[in-house]
């Protein structure tokens, strides 16, 4: 999941609900989302004028993760059990109806 700025990461959640490994950029809201548990994680490069994902590491991760699917099924493990931890739709609309509590308090 390569991604350049992300505000949240729904991707990631789908991602984690269906056991899937990830590979994601270290980037805004996948940065929350998903941690070293259930992804690798690939560094944005910061330049004054511009960002950029390694495509090199990138690249060298996706093969990492293809010849070792041991790793790459612990990681889709882990990805569910923060799914179910943290993003269920039971999960986002207790905290969907607290913080419309808290706008009213």
């Amino acid at each position: 999941m390569p991604s350049l700025f992300e505000p949240f990461g729904f991707v990631a959640v789908e991602m984690m609900m269906h056991r899937l490994p990830m590979i994601t950029t270290a980037t805004s809201g996948l940065n929350e989302v998903v941690d070293e548990s259930c992804a690798l994680k690939v560094p944005i490069i910061a330049y004054p004028d511009r960002v950029e994902i390694d495509s090199i590491l990138l690249a060298e991760k996706i093969l990492h993760l293809l010849k070792q699917p041991k790793q790459a099924r612990r990681l889709g493990e882990n990805g569910r059990k923060r799914y179910n931890k943290m993003y269920t739709s039971e999960i986002f609309g207790q905290k969907m109806v607290r913080f419309y509590h808290s706008l009213i308090e």
